[in-house]
């Protein structure tokens, strides 16, 4: 079966099942199988999510790239649909690498990016795993009209 359908159809049944606080299907941002870069298959997406008292609209922002093995790499984040990279930030998820100077502790592989307005600060994160945790931890925002406090437990 195609893969990108695959992929697809399975970011479409986990909105489906939070329909209750997504604002309609997902969007498919980009999909390409073997990038030049790396040889693995990127997909970008998105989810809208219903207003927030608080936040506007927002989305789940969705990347994912998977090798010749179909290993996930991902990257999910709860932002604002418009501002600049920082002040759209809300929260993140990932087990993407992050190398370099900007790695400061052992987040790695599987992190949160817990500071609003700040995607670079991160901590680590073990209980959430993939798109359909991070649709279950906003969903108590979303529902309860709750801020985001960065010191939760993730």
């Amino acid at each position: 079966m195609n893969k990108e359908y695959d992929r697809r159809k399975k970011i479409a049944d986990i909105s489906q099942q939070f329909s209750l606080i997504t604002n309609g299907m997902f969007d498919l941002i980009k999909y390409r199988e073997a990038r030049l870069k790396d040889g693995k298959d990127l997909l970008l997406a998105s989810i809208p999510l219903v207003k927030h008292p608080l936040y506007g609209e927002t989305r789940i922002y969705i990347q994912e790239l998977y090798d010749e093995n179909d290993q996930l790499e991902y990257h999910y984040g709860w932002e604002k649909l418009s501002g600049s990279k920082h002040t759209k930030h809300i929260s993140a998820w990932g087990n993407e690498p992050h190398s370099g100077h900007r790695k400061v502790k052992n987040t790695e592989p599987f992190h949160h990016h817990h500071v609003p307005e700040k995607p670079a600060e991160r901590k680590d994160c073990y209980y959430i795993r993939e798109l359909r945790d991070v649709l279950e931890f906003v969903s108590e925002f979303i529902i309860f009209k709750k801020s985001y406090n960065m010191d939760i437990n993730t």
